[in-house]
């Protein structure tokens, strides 16, 4: 008995998470509400701890980290890549403990995962609208990579849902930064070889390519997010003023 009570437990929330979803305008379009901070429940913290820290990180940090892929000549194979956030520890005291939550969403009921929308004020009257998954606008920036214009660079970013939804969300987010710098940096490595492959007795020629980059970044912003669920891919847009972006010195002995 106590069995195929979990087992009618474990249905019902599968069928929870098939139903559509209706995302809040917040998540959905966080350019317009610029003075609020969102965090998602990653990797078992709550979160508030992610807000705390993305405030911080998008108020200002410095960004070092690699980039590394393969080329057969037809398709590129991101190999390797690592990147690190740095930023001031006074700015993390100063503003731990006095973020409010505002609302919360939901994004798995069967893996727990959530995100929250913070303020730095209190008591504050706030009301957001809801949109199903199936009357989202697809956004004419998905098949986008980098861009720029007068005053911003722009960056977009897929992730596929292999692990839980807080984790791809936060991973689009990041690596749409990330591109962005790799398209700016100044330091890459290349190197041309070649394979045999003696099955069918012919040479192969690839392509390895390491880019580095070093910046101070400042007020970066999230745009705009989107669900493919049919798909399931994860899509986020990010800009950087171009003032905001500045590069560091390497380490001559780095490699």
């Amino acid at each position: 008995m106590r069995r195929l009570i979990l087992l009618l437990l474990l249905n019902f929330v599968i069928a929870i998470d098939l139903f559509a979803i209706s995302y809040p305008s917040w998540f959905l379009y966080p350019k317009k509400y610029p003075k609020y901070i969102t965090g998602f429940s990653y990797q078992g913290n709550p979160p508030s701890m992610d807000a705390e820290v993305m405030y911080c990180v998008f108020k200002h940090c410095d960004v070092d980290g690699y980039l590394e892929s393969y080329s057969d000549g037809q398709f590129n194979f991101l190999s390797n890549a690592k990147y690190y956030y740095v930023y001031p520890t006074e700015e993390i005291e100063r503003i731990s403990g006095k973020l409010n939550k505002i609302d919360r969403f939901v994004l798995s009921v069967r893996s727990g995962d959530y995100v929250e929308l913070f303020s730095l004020e209190k008591d504050e009257v706030f009301v957001s609208t809801l949109t199903e998954e199936d009357s989202i606008p697809r956004p004419s920036w998905l098949n986008k990579n980098t861009w720029q214009d007068g005053e911003y660079y722009y960056g977009v970013s897929m992730t596929t849902s292999i692990g839980n939804p807080s984790d791809c969300w936060k991973n689009s987010e990041e690596q749409a930064v990330f591109s962005i710098l790799t398209s700016l940096s100044m330091k890459f490595y290349s190197l041309n070889f070649s394979t045999s492959n003696n099955q069918h007795e012919k040479e192969e020629f690839k392509q390895y390519t390491r880019t580095e980059l070093k910046f101070a970044v400042s007020s970066i912003q999230t745009l705009e997010r989107y669900p493919d669920l049919q798909k399931n891919l994860f899509y986020t847009l990010v800009r950087i003023p171009k003032r905001s972006v500045r590069p560091l010195s390497f380490d001559p002995e780095s490699k």
